[in-house]
Parts: structure tokens; C-alpha cells; sequence
């Protein structure tokens, strides 16, 4: 029995070094471009539809170079999430991750769709004039992750808001006050972005499932990382350098 056991733990130790030995990044530079131009291809196919136009009619800005974009192994989900049609939020829900697209035009027509001319009415609905949004329910301070309960959500008048505001929580999840918010004041997005869940140079939890085992290791992070997002990991023991996804705080997952 102690030597069928020995084996099992042997056999695990292999399958632990032999990945650490043999993973190197491969086709990353690719991957990311590909995943890019996936993202406003289906993007600018998704606004004619909406439009109904020819996609000639308008451009959809892509995000800056720099910016990383992994490959969605799930349907693009597409949305306007403030009033107008200016910006297309795009979404994967695995791996998780959000961009928001600008949308520019010369067409006059075009624009109006974009951003309609409202016409004024001497009368209106409280509906018409009154908008559910996201608010903070105590004091926000900068660097802190978001979490649900330290959101609610109010009737505000819509002449009074701003353009980037929230409806929901939906989407916000791993984002980081990058401005103090006060509490009772209207969630911007212009006071939030995707939080910062491993810091470079420390301990983070490495998960890989290899042959049917869940093999997990403490790792050293060689960049910074948010959710989604690839970076380079060192195992101190083997030596050796690897790329994993960014899954949560301090984890993360290899490819």
C-alpha cells in the first residue's frame, strides 16, 4: 500500500514538472490579434444591424494597441450602456472581460441615429423624465475594489445626470474606484476601472488542470494583472517562466 501511494505522488510530482519544463508562451501576439479583430468585426456587423446601414456609413473605433485583448471562447454580447448610441460595450463572459467602443460618423443622418435630436415636449410622463441609476450607498475611496452592496440604486431626473452613468451592476465586478465617489453620488464610469487583482512581485496562486489533475503551485508574478488579462508567472522552484489568465485576486489560471 505505502508504494501504490509513492506512485500516485510520483506520478502527480511528474505531471507537475514536466508542464512548468515544457510550457512556453506560443502565438500570444496572434492569439491577441486575432481576438481584436474578431471583436470589431463582429462589433461593426452587430451597429449596421442596429442601424440598419451599410457599415461604410460609420467606423468603429478600436481599442488603443496597447490594450490586451484575449480570445472569447463564447458569444460576443454587444450593448449601449449609456443614452445614445456612441459607445458599443462589448462583453465575454469567458474569460471574463469588457471594452467600450467609440463610434464616429460624417453622415448627418447617421448621427441623428446615433444621438437623436430630442424634441422638446411641453408635457411629459414621470416616467419619461425620471431614470433609475446606480448611486453609492456609503463613501467610495480610491483604490478600493467595487462590490455590490456599496451600491443601490435611485430615481434621479434625467435632465440632471451625466452621459456615463449606470443603470445596474451588471459588469462591474473586479472594478476599482480610481476617484472617491461620496456617498449618495451618481456612479460614472469615468470614476472606475478594471481593478488590479495580482501586483507585480508577489505570491499568487497558480491553478492548471494537466491530464485530468488540478495541479496548483504558488507563483511569482512577474506583471501587474487584471481580470482576463495574460501575464508572466516564475516558479521559483523549477525556474522557469509561464503565462497564465488572471481569475480573481492573487489567482490565477494557466492556458
Amino acid at each position: 500500500m505505502p508504494n501504490k501511494m509513492f506512485r500516485k505522488y510520483f506520478m502527480k510530482v511528474n505531471v507537475f514538472i514536466l508542464y512548468f519544463s515544457f510550457f512556453l508562451p506560443f502565438g500570444h501576439a496572434n492569439n491577441e490579434s486575432n481576438a481584436k479583430s474578431g471583436l470589431m468585426s463582429e462589433a461593426t456587423i452587430w451597429l449596421q444591424n442596429i442601424l440598419e446601414t451599410d457599415a461604410g456609413n460609420f467606423e468603429v473605433i478600436p481599442p488603443d494597441h496597447r490594450v490586451k485583448i484575449l480570445p472569447c471562447t463564447e458569444n460576443l454580447l454587444f450593448d449601449f450602456p449609456f443614452n445614445g448610441k456612441e459607445t458599443i460595450r462589448a462583453k465575454c463572459t469567458n474569460p471574463t472581460w469588457q471594452f467600450f467602443l467609440r463610434v464616429k460618423t460624417d453622415n448627418p443622418e447617421i448621427k441623428n441615429l446615433l444621438s437623436p435630436v430630442r424634441q422638446t415636449k411641453k408635457k411629459e410622463s414621470r416616467e419619461a423624465t425620471i431614470k433609475e441609476v446606480l448611486i453609492a450607498r456609503k463613501n467610495l475611496t480610491v483604490g478600493s475594489i467595487l462590490r455590490e452592496n456599496d451600491t443601490e440604486t435611485k430615481s434621479v431626473k434625467k435632465n440632471t445626470l451625466p452621459v456615463d452613468i449606470y443603470s445596474t451592476f451588471e459588469g462591474l465586478e473586479n472594478y476599482e474606484v480610481v476617484n472617491t465617489i461620496k456617498a449618495g453620488s451618481v456612479l460614472r464610469s469615468v470614476n472606475l476601472r478594471p481593478a488590479r487583482l495580482v501586483k507585480r512581485g508577489t505570491k499568487v496562486q497558480f491553478k492548471i488542470l494537466a491530464q485530468g489533475m488540478l495541479v496548483t503551485a504558488t507563483v511569482e508574478a512577474l506583471e501587474d494583472g487584471h481580470i482576463g488579462q495574460q501575464i508572466k508567472l516564475l516558479n521559483n522552484v523549477s525556474g522557469k517562466t509561464v503565462t497564465g489568465v488572471v481569475t480573481g485576486l492573487n489567482e490565477v489560471s494557466g492556458l
